[in-house]
């Protein structure tokens, strides 16, 4: 439907949107996950446990991969910005979402720790987005 507004193509590449979609999901599942335990709702079943942990994994991967294939070598000199912001602050407030957290912070602390990670994910993401978008080199048109 999009297709129909604008002169390129939905989908470059099918591997891409796959990825897109499940970084999407899981990223939800995480931010929906710290919000709720930060709100006091029971997460600690095994089965929601191992939900939480395998998108944290899912999303790190799926979040590489995507990094890739936004091209940011496009972006000429400005690209190290764009990696900053993605792989010095994405990463770790990834990391935070994962059970590794536990490791480091009180036990009482994790929810209020991870609801703030999903808060600055979730603004690095816009972020690291936008800035993208405005700067990216369009390639030449044959």
């Amino acid at each position: 439907l999009l297709s129909l507004y604008t002169s390129a193509p939905i989908m470059a590449r099918i591997d891409y949107f796959l990825s897109r979609v499940g970084h999407q999901l899981t990223v939800g599942i995480l931010i929906g996950a710290a919000v709720l335990a930060y709100l006091g709702v029971d997460i600690s079943s095994e089965k929601a446990l191992e939900v939480i942990k395998y998108s944290a994994w899912t999303a790190g991967f799926t979040g590489l991969y995507n990094a890739g294939a936004a091209k940011p070598s496009r972006m000429g000199d400005k690209a190290g910005l764009w990696r900053v912001l993605i792989y010095a602050v994405k990463i770790p407030l990834w990391l935070s979402m994962s059970p590794l957290i536990e490791h480091v912070v009180p036990a009482s602390d994790v929810p209020a720790a991870r609801a703030g990670a999903a808060l600055a994910l979730v603004v690095c993401s816009a972020a690291a987005k936008f800035y993208r978008e405005a700067n990216q080199v369009i390639p030449k048109q044959d």
